[in-house]
């Protein structure tokens, strides 16, 4: 070995280990770059996230302001004929009143036969009173039902728009899981181990059937079943 070996030996070493400094300091570029379009992708999505939930806030912010204004109104309108039926309960009473005045002065005044042409007269006009007095309105409590009727609906529907909301994202994951799978190629591999839980249930079909055509195989399955098959079954709800 010459003198000058172990120096090119050196030298080759290093030029070497720049050279992979060189490709780390390009994988650190790459490597960031995705993290940074990661970070504002989610970033991005929490955006879109808040804004729908305040859509959402917004609709049933007008939803209770609506109500609560309808049940403001009939209130008010309650409150009115309140006042109304009052005011004629204490006329009726107001009248009764004075006739009780009038014939206990009578009774004390006129003489015996008169009275008894009073007494007729008297006991007609009560009859009419008691035909004519002034009832409560029984249409009024059918608000009162309403709003009590509404009341037990609302549970419902949070309920159901918390079931939708859960349950539709766990669809969307097990979408975006098998078009990740057929998308990169994974699906097709024969290797590829999929268990009872999470295999398709083409594929599982297809595993205990005859094979008895080319078309039944499950590399045309993967064919027949491209990415954009499964985004419009998707969202044209056929999930």
């Amino acid at each position: 070995m010459t003198p000058q070996a172990p120096q090119d030996s050196f030298i080759s070493r290093v030029r070497h280990l720049r050279k992979q400094e060189e490709e780390i300091v390009k994988q650190e570029k790459e490597v960031e770059k995705q993290w940074e379009d990661l970070i504002q992708q989610i970033g991005a999505e929490k955006g879109k996230m808040v804004e729908e939930f305040s859509k959402v806030h917004q609709l049933v912010e007008e939803q209770s302001s609506l109500w609560a204004s309808r049940v403001e109104e009939a209130l008010e309108e309650i409150k009115l004929k309140r006042s109304e039926h009052m005011a004629e309960l204490s006329k009726e009473h107001t009248i009764i009143k004075e006739t009780i005045w009038e014939l206990n002065w009578k009774c004390e005044q006129l003489p015996f036969d008169v009275l008894q042409d009073i007494g007729s007269t008297l006991e007609r006009c009560m009859k009419e009173m008691s035909v004519n007095r002034v009832a409560f309105p029984p249409g009024l409590r059918g608000d009162v039902w309403e709003l009590q009727n509404f009341n037990a609906f609302l549970p419902g529907v949070v309920k159901q728009f918390e079931e939708a909301l859960v349950s539709g994202y766990q669809q969307m994951k097990g979408f975006l899981f098998w078009n990740t799978l057929i998308c990169t190629g994974a699906y097709g591999r024969k290797n590829a181990d999929f268990g009872p839980d999470t295999d398709h249930p083409k594929r599982m079909k297809m595993r205990n059937a005859p094979q008895d055509s080319p078309e039944d195989s499950e590399e045309n399955l993967t064919e027949s079943v491209p990415c954009a098959w499964h985004m419009e079954e998707f969202t044209a709800g056929g999930h």
